[in-house]
């Protein structure tokens, strides 16, 4: 199974306490086997960054994480999309819909 971690605190603030957090999940999942980890992050173009992780290619300072219109295109844009699709319909119209969505989902599946 293949992981993804998030690691753009990493990039800004590697000592900081998410950092650490992600690091920690990191060594933990290296230990399970059939665990293959990914590391998702931004970085400038030419960075050594983007030898190890998984980078848009558009180039983007680690700092810019603060700025709303670069975080969205990250995380809307870049970051892969997950099976179920309950948790982004959560974001975009609510938990009501979002529950709904996997009711309904789910009767396909076992229909």
């Amino acid at each position: 199974m293949r992981v993804g971690l998030d690691y753009r605190t990493v990039g800004t603030s590697p000592q900081s306490g998410i950092s650490r957090q992600v690091y920690a999940l990191e060594s933990a999942l290296h230990t399970l086997p059939n665990i293959e980890v990914e590391r998702f992050t931004v970085a400038p173009l030419g960075d050594e960054t983007r030898l190890w992780a998984h980078c848009p290619a558009w180039g983007c300072a680690k700092t810019a994480m603060h700025q709303p219109q670069n975080r969205l295109r990250f995380e809307a844009g870049f970051l892969p999309r997950t099976p179920c699709r309950s948790v982004h319909q959560h974001l975009q119209y609510g938990p009501a819909v979002a529950t709904q969505a996997s009711r309904t989902a789910h009767r396909r599946a076992v229909a």
